[in-house]
């Protein structure tokens, strides 16, 4: 029996039943420990937009499909939380960049954050991402 876990005032289910019917791969909340930080830290903003955040969403494109670490979906938005160590090789690092073109050409805008910078300080990085979303949101629609 899997034990019940409380993430800010949502149960496992209810986070686990969410993520599901968004298109998320819910395995938790995050591959690594950056991405539970940032998660946590997003949480704890108590900012609204923060938890519409779906984590470890996959993308669908036309030839492959993508996980994000997060996304924001009705806004196309994803978030990476990079380590180094899972991109210190070439390969893996162009791959990356790759993918990174290929959800573009979907119409997806990808905010990165290197995992040294979550694991350092979560909460700078989740006002990054705001400040990010808010410049994104007022130059979209021409409130700049």
């Amino acid at each position: 029996m899997k034990k019940k876990m409380s993430h800010y005032g949502f149960s496992f289910a209810t986070l686990q039943k969410v993520a599901v019917k968004s298109g998320a791969t819910f395995d938790g909340v995050g591959d690594s420990i950056a991405e539970r930080k940032f998660w946590t830290a997003c949480r704890q903003s108590g900012l609204f937009m923060l938890t519409l955040l779906v984590p470890q969403y996959e993308v669908k494109t036309d030839r492959y499909c993508y996980r994000l670490d997060f996304a924001l979906t009705m806004h196309k938005v994803g978030v990476e939380i990079d380590g180094m160590a899972y991109h210190s090789e070439q390969s893996t690092f162009i791959n990356d960049r790759r993918r990174q073109r290929a959800l573009e050409c979907d119409g997806w805008r990808i905010v990165r954050f290197a995992a040294k910078e979550v694991l350092d300080d979560p909460d700078r990085c989740v006002r990054e991402f705001v400040t990010w979303l808010s410049a994104v949101a007022l130059s979209k629609f021409g409130l700049d």
